[in-house]
């Protein structure tokens, strides 16, 4: 459940009154039929307002830096679908170390952390070390990666004027769609395999076997969305953080990308062997289906897509072998027959036009 009526208090008023409030990608939005968009916070904002979340009964939450606002959930769905987008919104915040005390203990503190994150925790507590990575070297990381991958690979990278453009459009579609502050870059590689990857920094690869296997635009503009799913959560740094960490958070605290992105290159598609966990996966579902029905675009496609591999795999049919040439190729997705039934159908445009769709067809010829 997406959305529902809670009520919310301004922090000037003492009268409560009832407002919708609507899970978007990473804010929660709340709003009134008379005065529009009341606000919008980012969901680790949110934190409870009691000492303790009961599992039933009204959730009340504060937001962080907006003292005295109050939302009231009572809707026991939308409570629950809250609590797990919003990672705060069931405890209460902490408390602040008193100054002198936080003086004392900010050296000592940031040089255990850094060597425990370096040496000790990285491959265990990914997530959070990802965080401490800047985006813009994020993203020189990835380009340097990607390039060097396709370099080292072997393949040949596709590229034609019209398609190059029709995937930027493209691309720049489903950013807009995502709120990214940044567009992925997507290319294609001629291999004959169906499928795609993304490497740190939103730089996406597809496989021209995955165009050529798609029955319409609409498959491979909810691929695209998918990928665009990993680099919002930055799951292939996350995971590049668990197998190499020490290399990479050592990059990053020196300003250096060139030798770490040369080791992972010449590594080549093996690195993508390492799969995802399925969670990365579902999460990459959710936010690609929020991208195309922000931007208008049908999931359709991606469903289709994801019930032809399903098929391809044998889930159907109930063999035990679950791979094929077809999809364990960079290994990067999971059984996907549960996947197809959890995607939700959308009505929209398919995200390319005829022209768009032939250019991009056509950009390995």
């Amino acid at each position: 459940m997406r959305s529902a009526t809670v009520r919310y208090l301004d922090g000037k008023s003492a009268a409560a009154r009832a407002v919708t409030a609507e899970l978007e990608l990473s804010r929660l939005a709340v709003y009134d039929d008379g005065d529009g968009v009341l606000s919008r916070w980012p969901l680790d904002s949110l934190h409870s307002v009691d000492r303790w979340t009961v599992a039933r009964g009204p959730l009340r939450l504060g937001v962080r830096g907006e003292p005295g606002v109050r939302l009231i959930v009572e809707d026991h769905a939308f409570r629950q679908t809250l609590l797990s987008a919003a990672p705060n919104a069931g405890r209460p915040p902490k408390r602040p170390l008193p100054p002198a005390l936080k003086r004392l203990s900010i050296m000592g503190a940031a040089m255990a952390a850094a060597f425990t994150a370096l040496f000790v925790a990285a491959p265990w507590y990914a997530g959070p070390v990802t965080e401490l990575i800047p985006l813009s070297w994020e993203r020189q990381f990835g380009e340097q990666v990607s390039d060097l991958i396709n370099t080292n690979a072997g393949w040949g990278v596709c590229e034609s004027e019209a398609g190059n453009a029709a995937l930027d459009r493209l691309s720049n579609r489903l950013a807009a769609s995502a709120g990214l502050s940044y567009v992925p870059t997507v290319t294609v590689v001629s291999l004959p395999q169906n499928n795609a990857f993304v490497v740190p920094g939103g730089y996406i690869t597809l496989l021209s076997g995955l165009i050529e296997q798609s029955t319409s635009p609409d498959e491979v503009v909810g691929v695209v969305a998918h990928e665009f799913g990993h680099a919002i959560e930055r799951h292939s740094l996350k995971r590049l953080v668990r197998a190499n960490a020490r290399s990479v958070l050592l990059g990053a605290m020196l300003g250096g990308s060139t030798l770490i992105a040369r080791q992972i290159a010449e590594a080549g598609a093996s690195l993508w062997e390492l799969q995802y966990s399925r969670e990365a996966e579902e999460e990459a579902d959710r936010i690609a289906v929020d991208i195309l029905r922000r931007a208008g675009i049908t999931t359709a496609g991606l469903k289709r897509w994801f019930g032809r591999l399903a098929e391809e795999e044998g889930a159907e049919t109930g063999t035990d072998d679950q791979s094929t040439p077809a999809t364990n190729y960079f290994s990067t997705h999971p059984s996907t027959l549960a996947r197809f039934q959890d995607v939700p159908v959308y009505a929209g445009d398919q995200g390319l036009d005829d022209s768009e769709w032939q250019a991009i067809r056509t950009i390995c010829d």
